[in-house]
């Protein structure tokens, strides 16, 4: 059994996040230029309405457990089970009220009857409970990671009426150093001795202070003198052991608004408990997960603030997938659901869900509030499952969505470059106007593929909309491919591809050029980036040791197993398509999942590594099982001099970088998922967890 002390201070305070204090980590000298390492959510307390549980006034959760007040008390609730603290005798019908109002809001769009969704419910730093004893209040807050509470004793009160009953625990104890000991099995709970304090002008004038257990199991405080004419204020710290986190949420995509925002997708297992609540509503310590998406602000000083969380789902599976923001500030989701009850709004691209899982576009007006923000929603799929793997805006506001299908039919696929699926699982794409009032909302949508396995990674459009690039991996002996394509046939155990498509024409028409790119062995593209010239970046892993480079590759030959590569192509007839590709890796298994241009013309590839002499990485500390790391390549510097640097990040296991978006000024923001309990921050500090569960992160580095 686990146990956690720290230091009590004078606030009866109870604590369910990481709450016995941070462990000092060395900064790493490659991340010390990123601005902020988010580890976890930030926490806050939420009203109840009609979110949770009937008998919850307020809840704060994070990713370690939760803190719901209700009319008696408070329960805190670890994933070893919970511990209930009652005032006994107080008073049931005394009032909370949220105090310090933050600027985030909560959207929960769950299920499809907008009547039942709760939208702009509000954020708090403190909440009061006035009165439940003559004279007393209860003020519950956030003090760093820690949820706490104060009892303030009014002049003339009598704190002897302070009566706590813990429940949950499976023994309780009082230790000889002045301390109360729950034991939850897994984990140990420790209450420090009390501490009581009076504050007389600038000074904090400490009053003795201990617990006393009765027979009956209640807790009583026994205070030394004081003066009754001042407030008194009480305080027990807890501090708690846990031995997995809650939440396990995954980030999958980042993106900037044009006021330097940044926002985030992916799926989470919500905290707040909604048992016995009537559906959609559904208790998140199920196996379910519901999509989200959420918009942060970092200040000069490296601060991060959460501004606006939405989930949104129905009664089974959601994941956003893939983010865009458009020039209106709009906000674009795409992703997969399992769900027959998926929230939809606008125009319909179908009349209900299709396979087991479906595709799903989503658009927020986050300018706008309650469910008027919700501007579109509907399902995308057939008889079989879609998955979605990337999304791309044109400057209309028109989204291109791409992933994988294994349907044989889809929605209005006649006019597209191929209007069946050849191969089992094949790739589509559409083009989506969801605008209120547009006079046609599926603007194209069509399979590609050929006679076996083939699956789209990444998508990106030219201003226009009607040139849209697309790269993946392929199995079949006769992915379409153009006569004038580079390598027009599989050369190995599954390739690379590249396509390029003129969505104004119809059928093969619109195959502009197509080629496929790889060795002799496996070749996986994961990301794709357009340069200004129209040039195409991907990036990707293979095993290949004969996968094509160039002559002034930063790195000409396979290091490991596996390595990253990085290419620059040129989708168009004529000379040398293949401008710049490098091998990107170390001696061991090193794989690029995204990539994205800079300002200046460098490009900068993302990720993890399982190697510790990844190329420029400088003086990282070692990676322990996989890091996340982030490359900056300059195309113009032939050679190991293009390598312009790598930085590593993570912890003791598994780091990946799945999102990436880069600013005006070169700035580089990158969004993955953790298993780490140590991820170092900043400031030096890590919060400590159980690791196994994955955790959204943040990175904002100056290359």
């Amino acid at each position: 059994m686990r146990r956690f002390n720290g230091l009590g201070v004078l606030i009866l305070s109870v604590s369910c996040v990481a709450v016995f204090g941070s462990t000092r980590v060395p900064v790493r000298a490659n991340v010390a230029l990123g601005e902020k390492a988010l580890r976890e959510m930030p926490s806050w307390f939420e009203p109840n309405r009609g979110q949770m549980d009937p008998k919850v006034r307020f809840e704060a959760r994070s990713q370690h457990g939760r803190l719901a007040i209700h009319s008696t008390g408070a329960r805190l609730t670890y994933p070893e089970g919970s511990l209930e603290l009652t005032l006994s005798g107080a008073n049931a019908k005394a009032s909370h009220t949220g105090e310090q109002l933050q600027a985030a809001r909560t959207n929960y769009l769950l299920g499809n009857r907008a009547d039942r969704w709760k939208m702009d419910v509000p954020h708090y730093a403190r909440v009061r409970w006035s009165r439940p004893y003559p004279g007393i209040d209860v003020a519950y807050y956030l003090n760093d990671s820690r949820f706490e509470y104060d009892m303030v004793v009014a002049p003339g009160a009598d704190p002897g009426r302070i009566r706590l009953r813990f429940g949950g625990a499976r023994a309780m104890r009082l230790d000889a150093d002045g301390s109360l000991r729950f034991d939850l099995g897994g984990a140990e709970v420790r209450q420090l001795q009390p501490v009581a304090y009076q504050q007389i002008g600038a000074n904090r004038v400490s009053v003795e202070a201990r617990y006393r257990m009765a027979p009956s199991g209640e807790v009583t405080i026994a205070l030394g003198s004081y003066d009754k004419a001042r407030t008194l204020v009480i305080d027990p710290i807890i501090y708690a052991g846990y031995t997995k986190g809650q939440s396990n949420q995954v980030v999958r995509d980042v993106k900037l608004d044009k006021d330097g925002n940044i926002w985030i997708t992916g799926s989470a297992f919500g905290e707040i408990d909604v048992t016995n609540l009537p559906t959609p509503y559904k208790n998140y310590s199920s196996a379910y997960r519901d999509a989200f998406v959420a918009k942060f602000s970092i200040n000069e000083n490296g601060q991060l603030s959460l501004l606006y969380w939405s989930y949104f789902g129905g009664s089974d599976y959601e994941v956003g997938t893939a983010l865009g923001i458009n020039s209106d500030g709009w906000v674009y989701v795409a992703g997969e659901t399992s769900s027959s009850d998926f929230p939809t709004a606008g125009t319909k691209l179908q009349d209900a869900a299709g396979g087991e899982t479906d595709a799903f576009l989503l658009v927020i007006n986050p300018a706008l509030s309650g469910t008027d923000s919700l501007i579109y929603s509907r399902y995308w799929g057939g008889d079989k499952d879609e998955t979605v793997r990337g999304m791309a805006l044109d400057r209309d506001g028109h989204a291109i969505v791409i992933g994988t299908t294994g349907s044989a039919t889809l929605t209005a696929v006649e006019y597209g470059v191929q209007g069946a699926n050849r191969g089992g699982w094949d790739i589509y794409l559409l083009k989506v106007d969801p605008k209120p009032g547009a006079s046609q909302t599926l603007l194209y949508s069509s399979f590609f593929g050929g006679d076996s396995t083939d699956i789209a990674t990444g998508v990106a459009v030219n201003d226009e909309g009607n040139l849209v690039y697309f790269t993946g991996y392929t199995f079949s002996s006769d992915f379409p491919t153009t006569g004038d394509g580079w390598q027009t046939t599989e050369q190995g155990y599954g390739d690379a591809f590249i396509v390029k498509l003129d969505l104004n024409k119809s059928g093969l028409d619109a195959l502009v050029y197509g080629t496929c790119i790889g060795g002799t062995d496996l070749d996986m593209a994961n990301g794709i980036a357009l340069d200004p010239s129209g040039d195409v970046w991907i990036t990707g892993y293979t095993l290949s040791v004969d996968f094509p480079v160039t002559a002034n590759a930063a790195q000409p030959r396979i290091a490991g197993d596996v390595d990253g590569f990085v290419v620059r192509f040129t989708p168009s007839a004529g000379g040398n398509p293949l401008k710049y590709a490098t091998y990107l890796g170390g001696s061991d298994t090193d794989v690029p999942n995204v990539i994205k241009m800079l300002p200046d013309g460098r490009v900068a590839v993302a990720g993890y590594t399982m190697s510790n002499d990844m190329p420029a990485r400088g003086s990282s500390p070692a990676v322990r099982m996989a890091d996340a790391f982030v490359t900056v390549i300059d195309p113009a510097k032939s050679g190991a001099a293009g390598l312009v640097s790598t930085t590593t990040f993570g912890g003791e296991y598994i780091e990946a970088i799945t999102g990436l978006t880069t600013d005006a000024s070169g700035n580089i923001y990158a969004a993955g998922s953790s298993y780490s309990f140590d991820l170092p921050t900043t400031d030096g500090s890590s919060k400590p967890d159980q690791g196994g569960i994955p955790s959204g992160f943040l990175l904002k580095l100056k290359p």
